[in-house]
């Protein structure tokens, strides 16, 4: 009778899980230049980006940041814009505190949108709303001066993005709206993040900030990369972007 060689076989598996964790690697983002070959590079690793990433590397940022907003929220403050939604994984947990709160998430990558598109929770979809957005460019009018609410994790993560198009996102909030914004610790001063707020802040653009020191994930002792710190400014716009 023949026989599988077990041990051979979970190498093996062992080693094909690896091989499929190593496709995508979100530090391999650093190498793109244009919002086509973001969207392309997002496209193709949507269906597996849960896995890959935020579970494998225990990517905690977008529950943190939403527990920040929820606490800080009131019932006025929504509709609520999740810029860079990505797969939806700041949506899940918004929506576990904030169960009447409309939830609209804007991405660049139609195929991270299909995929927080099949997200549900109590048999609700987790957003409202999911459109295609490339906030390099300032947004259409209809988005603009829209939302109560503003989250964003991940999208300002890279260094790719700059306070430009962190203005574009922010024109999405109405008068009085709450923001959150989560930046990249190790681009924050590299990308004028600092100048920008301070900017808008002495202009009575945008209240008094208040930052939150973030962990990105779990464990930063074993994260596979070195971006492991955010700070996320906490704030309501007081004159509307345009």
């Amino acid at each position: 009778m023949g026989g599988v060689d077990m041990g051979n076989q979970n190498n093996n598996d062992k080693k094909q899980h690896q091989d499929q964790h190593h496709e995508h690697h979100r530090d391999d983002v650093y190498q793109l230049d244009t919002p086509e070959q973001h969207q392309d590079y997002y496209d193709q690793w949507a269906k597996t980006y849960d896995d890959d990433f935020a579970h494998h590397h225990g990517y905690a940022y977008p529950e943190r940041v939403a527990r920040l907003f929820a606490k800080a929220a009131s019932d006025h403050d929504h509709p609520i814009a999740d810029i860079g939604c990505g797969t939806g994984l700041i949506g899940e947990h918004l929506r576990q505190h904030l169960l009447t709160h409309a939830i609209h998430g804007f991405d660049i990558s139609q195929g991270m949108l299909d995929v927080a598109d099949g997200k549900a929770m109590n048999g609700k979809p987790i957003y409202d709303g999911l459109f295609l957005a490339d906030i390099t460019q300032p947004l259409p009018q209809k988005y603009r001066q829209h939302y109560r609410g503003l989250i964003s994790t991940g999208t300002f993560t890279l260094g790719h993005l700059g306070p430009d198009a962190l203005e574009h996102a922010l024109s999405m909030g109405a008068n009085e709206a709450l923001a959150l914004i989560g930046i990249n610790a190790q681009h924050f001063h590299e990308k004028s993040f600092d100048q920008a707020f301070h900017n808008w802040q002495a202009r009575g653009m945008i209240s008094p900030v208040i930052w939150h020191e973030v962990d990105i994930y779990l464990d930063p002792d074993a994260a596979e990369t070195d971006s492991l710190t955010a700070w996320v400014a906490e704030f309501r716009i007081k004159t509307v972007f345009k």
